[in-house]
């Protein structure tokens, strides 16, 4: 788990934050074969997740996105790949969307129609943005809310392994204890926030890096041990 940090998290451009990005997609990659707990700034994972999509699909990658909390913005998206040089109207013909509007719409797509359709189309990316979204139905049973959601996420454990794919999630905070649900079914986490006019980034393994938010400024790493 994250340690807890008082640092403010405050509004910054597009432009800016496309460029830490792309630096961090180049650094910091879901792994194959683990599922990856981005936290941190909402809009900032938000963010990240649109950047690790353009990233994929732009060199050519398929990329499997379940959408449960509308994340999804496809005018983002296609900014990010002309930043990448890539073509949109090409790149996104690598990118798979499927989205989720309750629980149990998400669970028959994580447990049993997300594996069918990587095997279809070729491993890829799969990315949960805000995961817990669709669990947090306030007509729905709390405790089948929790029971499905930690079924999906020994489902992406297991699907993460199987066919040793990327797997990156996020949670909706709205509910800390669905989010600690999401958390604890991940391998491993990545915390994103800003700090002093740079995006923080707290890594797996412990490394660490501040990322500059404009071109030509120097981005500083620290890679401690733990």
């Amino acid at each position: 788990m994250f340690a807890s940090r008082d640092r403010r998290c405050v509004p910054l451009q597009d432009s800016g934050l496309m460029h830490a990005m792309g630096m961090l997609d180049d650094i910091f990659l879901p792994r194959h074969g683990k599922v990856t707990f981005l936290g941190g700034d909402a809009d900032l994972v938000d963010m990240l997740v649109h950047s690790l999509c353009s990233r994929a699909s732009v060199r050519g990658a398929p990329v499997y996105w379940v959408d449960g909390g509308n994340v999804l913005d496809p005018h983002r998206l296609s900014r990010m790949m002309r930043r990448q040089g890539g073509n949109p109207r090409l790149a996104l013909e690598w990118v798979h969307v499927s989205r989720a509007f309750t629980a149990h719409q998400m669970s028959t797509i994580v447990e049993e129609r997300l594996e069918t359709v990587i095997r279809e189309n070729g491993r890829g990316m799969v990315l949960l943005p805000r995961l817990s979204s669709p669990y947090l139905d306030e007509d729905m049973d709390r405790s089948e809310a929790q029971h499905l959601l930690r079924s999906s996420m020994r489902c992406l454990q297991g699907l993460s392994r199987s066919l040793q794919v990327p797997v990156a999630v996020s949670a909706y905070s709205g509910r800390g204890r669905m989010q600690r649900i999401v958390r604890d079914g991940c391998d491993e986490e990545m915390l994103l926030c800003t700090d002093g006019g740079a995006l923080r980034v707290d890594a797996p393994d412990g490394r660490e890096a501040l990322l500059p938010l404009a071109p030509g400024q120097t981005s500083l790493f620290s890679l401690p041990g733990r």
